[in-house]
Protein backbone atom coordinates (compact mmCIF):
# COMPACT_ATOMS: atom_id res chain seq x y z
CA UNK A 1 0.00 0.00 0.00
CA UNK A 2 1.42 3.36 -0.96
CA UNK A 3 1.72 5.48 1.89
CA UNK A 4 0.95 9.37 2.13
CA UNK A 5 4.47 11.21 2.98
CA UNK A 6 5.69 13.94 1.46
CA UNK A 7 8.06 12.34 -0.56
CA UNK A 8 5.23 10.13 -2.33
CA UNK A 9 3.15 12.73 -3.10
CA UNK A 10 6.27 15.12 -4.99
CA UNK A 11 7.03 11.42 -6.87
CA UNK A 12 3.22 11.42 -8.03
CA UNK A 13 2.40 14.51 -8.82
CA UNK A 14 5.80 14.71 -11.13
CA UNK A 15 4.15 11.68 -13.02
CA UNK A 16 1.00 13.82 -13.08
CA UNK A 17 2.43 16.51 -14.48
CA UNK A 18 4.96 15.04 -16.96
CA UNK A 19 1.32 12.88 -18.44
CA UNK A 20 -0.98 14.42 -17.90
CA UNK A 21 -0.18 18.29 -17.64
CA UNK A 22 -3.34 20.11 -19.37
CA UNK A 23 -5.86 17.07 -18.95
CA UNK A 24 -8.71 17.72 -16.88
CA UNK A 25 -8.57 17.30 -13.48
CA UNK A 26 -10.47 13.91 -13.73
CA UNK A 27 -7.67 13.00 -16.20
CA UNK A 28 -5.03 13.62 -13.53
CA UNK A 29 -6.41 11.51 -10.93
CA UNK A 30 -6.84 8.49 -13.45
CA UNK A 31 -3.29 8.69 -14.06
CA UNK A 32 -2.22 9.27 -10.39
CA UNK A 33 -4.55 6.41 -9.28
CA UNK A 34 -3.40 4.20 -12.43
CA UNK A 35 0.05 4.11 -10.63
CA UNK A 36 -1.36 3.85 -6.87
CA UNK A 37 -3.07 0.55 -8.18
CA UNK A 38 0.24 -0.59 -10.16
CA UNK A 39 2.19 -0.39 -6.86
CA UNK A 40 -0.62 -2.11 -5.42
CA UNK A 41 -0.89 -4.66 -7.42
CA UNK A 42 1.05 -7.93 -6.91
CA UNK A 43 2.20 -8.21 -10.63
CA UNK A 44 4.27 -4.86 -10.49
CA UNK A 45 6.67 -3.47 -7.61
CA UNK A 46 5.62 -2.38 -4.61
CA UNK A 47 7.31 1.30 -4.51
CA UNK A 48 6.17 4.70 -6.16
CA UNK A 49 9.57 4.20 -7.28
CA UNK A 50 10.14 1.51 -8.86
CA UNK A 51 7.14 2.72 -11.38
CA UNK A 52 7.46 5.89 -11.55
CA UNK A 53 10.33 6.90 -14.31
CA UNK A 54 12.13 10.40 -13.89
CA UNK A 55 11.40 12.00 -17.01
CA UNK A 56 10.16 15.44 -16.82
CA UNK A 57 12.62 18.31 -16.81
CA UNK A 58 10.05 21.01 -16.63
CA UNK A 59 9.17 19.53 -13.32
CA UNK A 60 11.83 21.17 -11.18
CA UNK A 61 11.02 24.59 -13.34
CA UNK A 62 7.22 24.46 -12.85
CA UNK A 63 8.06 23.06 -9.09
CA UNK A 64 10.29 26.51 -8.10
CA UNK A 65 7.70 28.80 -9.86
CA UNK A 66 5.28 27.10 -8.02
CA UNK A 67 2.94 27.71 -11.15
CA UNK A 68 -1.45 26.64 -11.28
CA UNK A 69 -0.51 23.20 -13.24
CA UNK A 70 2.30 22.01 -10.55
CA UNK A 71 -0.29 22.82 -7.78
CA UNK A 72 -2.81 21.03 -9.76
CA UNK A 73 -0.50 17.97 -9.92
CA UNK A 74 0.25 17.96 -6.30
CA UNK A 75 -3.04 18.01 -4.95
CA UNK A 76 -4.09 15.32 -7.56
CA UNK A 77 -1.14 13.23 -6.06
CA UNK A 78 -2.51 13.95 -2.48
CA UNK A 79 -6.06 12.90 -3.48
CA UNK A 80 -4.90 9.66 -5.15
CA UNK A 81 -2.80 8.85 -2.52
CA UNK A 82 -5.68 9.51 0.72
CA UNK A 83 -8.36 8.33 -1.41
CA UNK A 84 -9.97 11.32 -1.07
CA UNK A 85 -11.14 11.29 -4.10
CA UNK A 86 -12.68 7.99 -5.80
CA UNK A 87 -10.79 6.61 -8.87
CA UNK A 88 -12.29 7.04 -11.98
CA UNK A 89 -10.75 3.87 -13.57
CA UNK A 90 -12.32 1.66 -11.37
CA UNK A 91 -8.54 -0.27 -10.54
CA UNK A 92 -6.92 0.44 -13.99
CA UNK A 93 -3.32 -0.24 -14.15
CA UNK A 94 -2.25 0.65 -17.45
CA UNK A 95 -2.75 3.99 -19.36
CA UNK A 96 -1.54 5.18 -22.34
CA UNK A 97 -2.35 7.74 -24.86
CA UNK A 98 -3.59 5.25 -28.10
CA UNK A 99 -6.43 2.74 -27.38
CA UNK A 100 -4.18 0.50 -29.74
CA UNK A 101 -0.78 1.01 -27.47
CA UNK A 102 0.41 -2.33 -26.46
CA UNK A 103 -0.24 -1.05 -22.80
CA UNK A 104 -3.50 -1.44 -22.69
CA UNK A 105 -4.32 -4.02 -25.20
CA UNK A 106 -3.83 -7.87 -24.88
CA UNK A 107 -0.74 -9.21 -24.69
CA UNK A 108 0.42 -13.28 -24.36
CA UNK A 109 0.55 -12.63 -20.25
CA UNK A 110 -2.25 -10.52 -19.32
CA UNK A 111 -5.58 -9.77 -21.13
CA UNK A 112 -6.76 -6.24 -20.78
CA UNK A 113 -10.20 -5.63 -18.74
CA UNK A 114 -12.33 -2.61 -18.19
CA UNK A 115 -10.61 0.05 -21.02
CA UNK A 116 -12.25 3.44 -21.11
CA UNK A 117 -10.75 6.86 -21.97
CA UNK A 118 -10.86 9.82 -19.77
CA UNK A 119 -9.41 13.37 -21.25
CA UNK A 120 -6.55 12.01 -23.98
CA UNK A 121 -5.49 8.48 -21.78
CA UNK A 122 -6.99 5.41 -22.23
CA UNK A 123 -6.79 3.49 -18.92
CA UNK A 124 -7.01 -0.38 -18.33
CA UNK A 125 -6.18 -3.29 -15.86
CA UNK A 126 -4.70 -6.17 -15.97
CA UNK A 127 -5.80 -9.94 -15.46
CA UNK A 128 -2.97 -12.59 -16.05
CA UNK A 129 -3.71 -15.26 -18.34
CA UNK A 130 -3.23 -18.90 -17.09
Amino acid sequence: MVKMSGSNVEKLARIVYGEARGEPEVGQLAVADTVVNRVNHSGYPNSLDSVIPDHDRNWQQAKAENNSEYQRAVRVAEDALTGRKSDPTNGATCFATSANNPAVTDNQYYRATNLQQIGNHYFVGRQARH
